[in-house]
């Protein structure tokens, strides 16, 4: 179906946080279609006994289908075909349980003649094998049926009794079984509608949408206990875009089907928006839940939806995009619609995830002012306070690689920071140790290893960044490491004070592998 329809808004560009609501009218514009339909129509019968009296009305009454639909002005081939049922053949009952009579063809003096040939003929049970029959139709155009390849293809589809379910492959000799699933599964693939016309037996009260398994009893030595459940023929012409008309009888079957089948021809049945992707997720809700029709093609239409959103994601530590759309779907195939983007925005509360442990070697890079953290002088000694510094490439000539610094986790989750190069003059690594009273003037500085709380930092994440914390003494948890005076730029003092409830911008660090590689 080749409608150009308009959507209006065209797209969605939403932000929901969750539990966040937007509603919104969606109008879609229908064109009335110059276009001449082209449609395949295959007529496929119940050809058992119980269908006599409605078979012999169709027979009679084929002409004048024939010529009705014709009358309409649009291309329409026929095709036919008349199911039965398994064990087939068998001698006084079922000669075959489907038989392909004629491909689709524009010939209606031929497809009258295989219409006007259908006998009836009795079985063993009440349900008939018409997931066969649909089954065999189902397939792509170029093959037996004739389906055409940009044509509106309609089985159009009468009889009085539910099918088996399954139809196993040991009665019906295919490598596969056939169940209401895989022959609707087929359909929808080569977009065929079913309009289903339903008549009603002494055995099927509910005729096509009858319990498939109480009465059926022809198949359990081949495939078991029969399966199914009521409601057959309503669930396999609602999911192909197609019609299941109930209560149908041999006096108004010729009418029914030109009627019905004139309606699929002239009419579109019904308009529905459905939401599709990831974004149908956050729909509320969309009404008319049932959508719009029947609409007539040679007029214009614009109808209208109201959709409801709602954030149903719940934030994390990043931006969370969505993307789906809003489809149009017209008897079951979508004929246009739009683009939906969401986005779920991040909660700054919430950290992103880090490794549990980054001990190792690291650069500590000022996230403000893009320096890095390095002993005063390159050469670590013991009493020597930290500062910022730019130089690049960063020293690194042994003993002078002031710049690096290796992590040590501990037990509390703690880490101390140690020097990379060992002290000349004690032949050992050193250690950051926070002053004994934080501030404007407490200038952590390098130590030999001791037992002290003081030399115990603890990294806070901060920023949606993983590799960037803030650096705060053990001992002082409101205080983490900054620049002196708050003095953005380069050789500034790096001290600890106070965070005043959470580190700010300048108390930003982030943990950088050496490049030179200690080299």
């Amino acid at each position: 179906m080749s409608i150009p329809i308009q959507v209006s808004p065209a797209t969605n560009d939403l932000t929901l946080s969750i539990d966040e609501t937007f509603g919104e009218v969606v109008k879609v514009t229908i064109p009335k279609s110059g276009v001449v339909p082209k449609v395949d129509a295959y007529f496929l019968a119940d050809t058992t006994s119980s269908m006599k009296t409605a078979i012999d009305a169709v027979k009679n009454g084929i002409s004048d289908v024939l010529t009705q639909i014709g009358e309409l002005g649009a291309d329409v081939w026929f095709g036919v075909g008349e199911y039965k049922d398994f064990p087939a053949p068998v001698t006084g009952e079922h000669p075959y349980a489907f038989a392909h009579q004629h491909s689709l063809s524009a010939d209606t003096a031929a497809i009258q003649e295989k219409v006007t040939s259908w006998t009836t003929t009795s079985g063993k049970d009440v349900p008939e094998a018409q997931f066969y029959a649909l089954d065999r139709i189902a397939e792509p155009p170029g093959g037996q049926i004739g389906w055409r390849a940009d044509s509106k293809r309609i089985i159009v589809w009468f009889g009085d009794a539910a099918g088996h379910d399954a139809v196993c492959q040991q009665i019906s000799n295919l490598s596969y079984d056939i169940t209401e699933a895989s022959v609707t599964a087929k359909l929808v693939a080569e977009k065929i509608k079913v309009l289903a016309l339903s008549l009603r037996s002494s055995g099927a009260p509910a005729g096509l949408d009858d319990d498939p398994k109480t009465k059926a009893t022809g198949y359990q030595s081949f495939c078991g206990d029969p399966g199914g459940t009521e409601g057959q023929g309503t669930r396999i012409a609602k999911a192909t875009g197609g019609k299941l008309v109930q209560g149908v009888s041999a006096d108004t079957i010729v009418e029914t089907i030109a009627a019905e089948l004139a309606a699929q021809i002239t009419t579109i049945g019904n308009v529905s928006l459905v939401a599709s992707g990831d974004t149908a997720q956050f729909v509320q809700a969309i009404a008319p839940v049932a959508g719009h029709g029947s609409l007539s093609r040679d007029q214009d239409h614009e109808i209208s939806f109201d959709v409801s959103w709602i954030g149903t994601v719940p934030a994390t530590y990043e931006d969370r995009v969505f993307n789906g759309s809003l489809d149009v779907v017209a008897d079951g195939e979508v004929i246009g619609g739009k683009t939906v983007k969401i986005t779920v925005p991040l909660d700054e509360e919430i950290p992103m995830p880090r490794p549990d442990d980054v001990s190792g070697s690291w650069m500590f890079i000022h996230q403000v002012t893009g320096t890095y953290m390095q002993a005063i002088g390159y050469d670590p000694d013991v009493n020597d306070y930290v500062h910022t510094w730019n130089l690049d490439p960063p020293n690194t000539r042994a003993g002078y690689q002031g710049h690096l610094w290796v992590l040590v986790k501990q037990t509390d989750g703690s880490y101390l920071i140690q020097s990379f190069d060992k002290s000349s003059t004690y032949k050992e690594q050193l250690y950051l140790q926070a002053p004994a009273k934080p501030g404007a003037d407490g200038y952590p500085r390098l130590q030999r290893r001791s037992e002290s709380d003081l030399q115990s930092w603890v990294l806070v994440p901060v920023s949606n960044d993983p590799d960037t914390y803030a650096i705060r003494p053990k001992s002082f948890p409101e205080y983490a490491l900054g620049l002196y005076n708050n003095n953005c730029q380069n050789s500034i003092s790096v001290v600890a004070h106070r965070t005043w409830g959470k580190p700010t911008f300048h108390h930003y660090w982030r943990l950088s592998k050496d490049y030179t590689e200690g080299n």
